[in-house]
């Protein structure tokens, strides 16, 4: 929580506000009181969270939500299929690259147009318009 070495994406800030109130909760209810937080929303879009704990660290901002930073944290990362939504025949035979290219839209098998399957027809997505 109170170290990191550059601007954080929303993932990691995330991560950081879970950790805090995690925190909080495994006190003792007495001393709850002193983990002080509050998000407020940016004009930009972004929002800040600011935290402290009184007595024991002083307070932090954490500016998260900006949109060009999270697509850039997100193309940064390499691909793998851990959630198995991707048909895993496919997977160990092709790769996870290539197995993504094969995922489309089908219209026929989705009325609602609320879906996106693999080449398969396994539900893998959901979407609002």
């Amino acid at each position: 929580m109170t170290h990191s070495d550059h601007e954080p994406d929303t993932e990691s800030a995330l991560k950081t506000i879970t950790s805090f109130y995690q925190l909080k909760e495994m006190i003792y209810p007495g001393f709850q009181d002193r983990f002080q937080a509050s998000v407020t929303e940016n004009e930009d879009g972004t929002y800040t969270f600011t935290f402290s704990i009184k007595d024991a660290m002083d307070e932090r901002k954490l500016v998260y939500g900006n949109a060009e930073k999270d697509v850039h944290a997100f193309s940064a990362r390499t691909l793998t299929n851990n959630s198995e939504f991707l048909d895993t025949s496919n997977v160990s035979r092709e790769g996870v690259d290539t197995s993504l290219a094969k995922v489309a839209y089908n219209i026929a098998l989705n009325k609602t147009g609320r879906y996106f399957f693999t080449e398969s027809g396994q539900v893998i997505s959901t979407f609002t318009k």
